[in-house]
């Protein structure tokens, strides 16, 4: 049960932050 907890958490930060770091890039390209 914890090592599905742990998948589920590590997939969420994953895809926020390539999310926040796509963002960022798209950001700086602009720039």
């Amino acid at each position: 049960m914890m090592k599905w907890l742990l998948g589920i958490a590590i997939y969420l930060i994953l895809v926020i932050f390539i999310l926040l770091f796509n963002r960022g890039a798209h950001k700086n390209d602009d720039k």
